[in-house]
């Protein structure tokens, strides 16, 4: 098939995929000057009867002006260019979306915040109510079939079921006894879409199973489901508002006439949560003092809301790499300087005004006393350049600062007793991740990682300036090396922890 050329225009390059309807295939449109990319779906019905290759038509011409309707009216549908026949097998060429495919942002393991389900659900809901309206049913809404589009990040829905609905259409000969089959993917497709039955509310359903999965960071396979009434039993892994849970709830309940009757229902109660929460996150007196129209509210909610996600790997360009590389230098350089003005100041105090009861009482352990003076202020310093490199990208963060105060203190006492063995320093290396993850956990799940590095860190030392001035005491150029390029690595880690996953 590779390198036919098909209608006389569209050459395939590659196989996508395949099932049981057929295969489906990128291919590039050899009239067009540009030759953009397509994606030609290929149905080969698995007949020769006359009768079932005339009914595949009739569907796959009927389902394909619908394709054609809703595409051409739509951003989050991909576009239908052409249909035909040849060679009695069925072509459908679509256009072909650039971007990430959404099972690939849904880890399992790796829960999504509030805030991010919200406008997950709020882009899957905006273009599945668009779809509704024109009397069609998806039937297969799952991660697979929405893809984020590279150009500006909306999810664009895709696979309409038409040549599955075909081939399910096309078993039933003439005289036989037709029986209903259930077209989806088991796991987002409830009781009544199995038997057959599809509805509306049948897509709502799976676009709660997708947001649960987003929140809960499990697979639906994983969800219980109570034995009596067939609910699914999910909510003790979710962390969310009770806002939240219940229109989680509502979206999957067993039966269909509990949930949303349509996509467009859904869409609003999900509006209204955003719109209450951001009245709640909003200062006291300016919900007392001003009425905001329903579009500056929610221009305003679209804002809080990107501000508090994680980001993608575009808003972390060069500006952010270059800011948090210059912190993980300046931090340490005035937290030295300061650590020895603080030091010199603690000397003449207690020589002068203590008569050296200080150094004379506890010259055997000097070193900690530095640790107590030098932790503190270099995680003070280290805490703030930080946290001034991030809040421009990501908000309510503040807690970064005496979170970076404690963990400097604990490695510098870590530092500080030599005597310690690995398992104490790596003990108080992972206490000091623990305080930064719990900064940036609801925000970022990746940011977990922190705690092996400051486990390492606790380890070698404080990763930064000190192996660069360990370098030049000993005069090892490859420390050296390995002292500059651990910043640019801490902020690799930082860029990878921060965008959107």
């Amino acid at each position: 098939m590779l390198g036919r050329v098909l209608g006389g225009r569209y050459r395939i390059i590659q196989h996508l995929g395949s099932g049981g309807f057929g295969q489906t295939f990128l291919a590039v449109d050899q009239q067009l000057p540009s030759q953009p990319l397509c994606v030609v779906k290929q149905l080969q019905p698995r007949t020769p009867n006359p009768f079932v290759l005339q009914t595949a038509k009739r569907l796959f011409d009927a389902e394909a002006e619908v394709l054609y309707r809703l595409g051409n009216r739509h951003e989050q549908i991909p576009q239908l260019f052409a249909h035909f026949e040849e060679n009695q097998e069925f072509y459908l060429v679509q256009e072909f979306i650039e971007g990430t495919n959404l099972s690939e942002e849904l880890i399992p393991g790796n829960p999504w915040t509030e805030d991010q389900v919200i406008e997950l659900l709020k882009d899957i809901l905006g273009v599945l109510a668009f779809v509704h309206s024109e009397q069609v049913i998806h039937r297969d809404i799952k991660p697979e079939n929405l893809i984020r589009r590279k150009q500006n990040g909306k999810i664009a829905l895709i696979d309409f079921g038409a040549v599955k609905e075909v081939v399910a259409q096309g078993t039933h000969l003439p005289g036989s006894t037709r029986q209903t089959i259930g077209i989806g993917t088991p796991g987002y497709m409830p009781s009544e879409q199995a038997a057959g039955k599809p509805k509306c509310s049948s897509d709502v359903y799976a676009v709660g199973i997708i947001g649960i999965q987003a929140l809960t960071g499990l697979l639906p396979q994983q969800f219980p489901e109570d034995p009596i009434t067939g609910e699914l039993r999910w909510q003790s892994w979710a962390q969310a508002s009770a806002g939240l849970i219940a229109i989680l709830e509502r979206l999957t309940r067993y039966h269909f006439s509990e949930r949303y009757s349509s996509a467009q229902e859904a869409l609003q109660a999900v509006e209204q949560l955003q719109q209450k929460n951001l009245a709640q996150s909003l200062p006291q007196s300016l919900s007392q003092t001003v009425l905001l129209p329903p579009s500056h509210s929610k221009a305003i909610a679209q804002s809080l809301s990107l501000q508090q996600h994680s980001l993608r790997r575009s808003e972390l360009g060069w500006n952010f790499w270059v800011r948090f590389v210059i912190a993980t230098y300046l931090g340490p350089t005035i937290g030295t300087i300061l650590v020895f003005v603080s030091a010199v100041i603690f000397f003449l105090a207690d020589k002068y005004l203590l008569s050296g009861f200080v150094f004379s009482r506890y010259k055997d352990n000097l070193q900690l006393i530095a640790a107590l003076i030098a932790g503190p202020v270099m995680g003070l310093c280290v805490g703030v350049a930080e946290w001034l490199a991030m809040r421009r990208w990501i908000s309510g963060i503040a807690w970064w600062i005496p979170a970076s105060v404690f963990s400097s203190t604990l490695i510098g006492f870590a530092m500080a007793l030599s005597a310690v063995g690995l398992w104490s320093k790596t003990i108080l290396g992972a206490l000091g991740g623990v305080t930064r993850w719990a900064v940036l956990r609801e925000k970022a799940p990746r940011a977990k990682w922190l705690i092996p590095w400051f486990m390492l860190s606790s380890l070698i030392g404080p990763l930064r300036l000190y192996v660069i001035d360990l370098s030049i005491r000993s005069q090892s150029g490859p420390s050296l090396v390995v002292g500059i390029l651990l910043p640019f690595l801490y902020t690799s880690l930082m860029v990878w922890i921060l965008r959107r996953q």
